[in-house]
């Protein structure tokens, strides 16, 4: 083989070798923002599935939970969405799944004042003083 081939197959690795360094630090620089936007994504979904169930659960068939969501003001559906997005893992959806699946509202109470910080609680408190009016008695 000639040594202008070897050269040049040798070049061809190490531009693919930067190729490939590069591609692994960009994703590394912008890892918060793709898990963040995976998670927002995420949220949304288990949002939209939340409100479109709710009625399923004997506690809730009175409350028109769609409309009450509807109604949020922006701002309070992006807390909501922010508070889901940071909690919302695979372990978290299985253990809220099965609270939600077993129809144990107190237990997913329990659950969410033990997972929740004490900042998301005064948030979701704060929701539902600003809302509790809409849910009838």
């Amino acid at each position: 083989m000639s040594k202008g081939k070897r050269k040049h197959r040798g070049l061809k690795a190490v531009w693919s070798l930067t190729a490939v360094l590069a591609i692994v630090l960009g994703v590394l620089l912008f890892w918060e923002q793709i898990v963040g936007k995976a998670k927002e994504g995420a949220a949304e979904l288990a949002m939209g599935q939340i409100v479109e169930h709710a009625n399923q659960i004997p506690e809730l068939q009175d409350v028109p939970v769609q409309e009450i969501y509807n109604s949020l003001e922006p701002e309070d559906k992006q807390a909501v969405k922010e508070i889901l997005a940071d909690n919302i893992t695979l372990e978290t959806v299985k253990d809220v799944k099965s609270y939600v699946d077993d129809q144990n509202i107190q237990g997913l109470t329990e659950y969410l004042k033990e997972n929740l910080s004490t900042e998301e609680q005064a948030v979701i408190y704060g929701l539902y003083e600003k809302y509790k009016d809409r849910i009838p008695h």
